[in-house]
């Protein structure tokens, strides 16, 4: 018996998978930030890293610049420096040449950064989650609250001229041993 072979296909050449939102900020921010900025960014940034990938960041950076061969992972001032050095292609040159999961890490720590920061104790609502004003009432404010009268029919209303209340109404509550109870509903 003879096989016979099909001649290969040569690989499709794919796009690469989309860059994540923070990458492609972060790599916006390297383009066009001024130098402190990213110096500062980067310090504060480095310092939240993984030590494993702040090594990972200095070796590459080390290897792409020719420089710094005496900085530390733990040494984050030169190492940001060691990285920002430079003009604007060069950085992304060493951002470029991270894998996906440090190029990430390294976005995601500067994002973080960036993000102005939040008072806990100032409640901001934005206009889509702002509660209405409650309508102006027609009846004069009073200290006392509503007033509860009978009515000539015995039932409660909600002041002159109010709108009736219903009468209290009761519902099956079932508990744990089955055992069926009334318990009030308040209108």
């Amino acid at each position: 018996m003879r096989l016979l072979r099909l001649p290969r296909r040569a690989p499709r050449d794919e796009p690469p998978p989309p860059e994540r939102l923070e990458v492609t900020d972060y790599r916006a921010f390297l383009l066009s930030a001024p130098h402190e900025r990213l110096v500062s960014a980067h310090r504060a940034a480095l310092a939240g890293l993984d030590p494993f990938v702040r090594a990972v960041v200095r070796n590459l950076a080390v290897e792409r610049t020719g420089a710094g061969s005496e900085v530390l992972p733990e040494d984050t001032a030169a190492l940001s420096d060691l990285l920002v050095a430079g003009d604007a292609d060069r950085r992304v040159a060493i951002l470029d040449a991270y894998d996906d999961g440090v190029r990430h890490r390294l976005a995601h720590a500067v994002a973080v950064v960036l993000q102005p920061p939040v008072d806990p104790l100032v409640d901001e609502q934005s206009p889509d989650e702002q509660v209405p004003n409650e309508q102006p009432s027609d009846e004069p404010a009073s200290d006392e609250g509503p007033s509860i009268e009978a009515g000539p029919d015995g039932h409660r209303h909600d002041g002159p001229g109010g709108d009736e209340q219903a009468p209290e109404r009761s519902l099956p509550v079932i508990h744990a041993n089955e055992a069926r109870t009334a318990v009030p509903v308040l209108p």
